[in-house]
């Protein structure tokens, strides 16, 4: 059984979306970990069981740095899930989490990178739009690739619509690629332990 935490700083539709489809594994969703106090998802998680840990940053960004890190430290996760948290993690905890933390992000990368990138994408008609998987490393959007959806833009569909698109194809997909994630440390785990 692997572990993990999900870093959510909206909604939640895809934090709901993983924590689903967790209940029905062997695996564990330890804890929600918000950056802002009166976010949507905290209700998600409050009504789906999931403990929750608040951290602002209202006061001191390198404080709230820190407890991220503490926590996560204490947790200690075999993955790290980002499902819309607006924050880079800092360079300490992507060292420690090295290759173990994944996140979602709503273009075909490298295309639109960083922020606004569904309305980036959607602004250039000769762009295809999509969703991408990757693993995070110290850049914005440039880890290694886990997997990649692009979505149906037929129809001159306005950006509404497209949006929703977008969300379909991360809830269909994100979840699964998180439960393979943690498929695939358990497997080692039993391969090392069979050594």
């Amino acid at each position: 059984m692997a572990d993990c935490v999900v870093l959510a700083s909206g909604s939640g539709s895809n934090f709901e979306a993983i924590a689903t489809r967790l209940a029905d594994s062997p695996h564990r969703l330890l804890s929600l970990i918000c950056d802002q106090p009166d976010a949507p998802v905290i209700a998600r998680a409050e009504r789906l069981l999931v403990p929750v840990l608040r951290i602002s940053y209202v006061e001191s960004r390198r404080e709230a740095e820190c407890r991220l890190e503490r926590a996560l430290s204490s947790l200690a996760p075999d993955l790290v899930v980002l499902a819309g948290y607006m924050r880079i993690l800092p360079a300490a905890i992507v060292d420690l989490f090295a290759g173990r933390i994944v996140n979602i992000h709503p273009s075909l990368l490298p295309a639109f990178a960083g922020l606004h990138a569904l309305e980036r994408s959607y602004a250039d008609p000769d762009s295809a739009m999509g969703i991408s998987v990757h693993v995070v490393d110290h850049g914005v959007d440039t880890g290694p690739l886990l997997a990649q959806f692009e979505a149906d833009r037929t129809g001159e569909p306005d950006l509404v619509q497209m949006e929703e698109r977008i969300h379909t194809l991360e809830h269909r997909h994100y979840p699964r690629i998180v439960a393979e994630q943690l498929d695939a440390i358990d497997r080692y785990r039993g391969v090392r332990a069979s050594r």
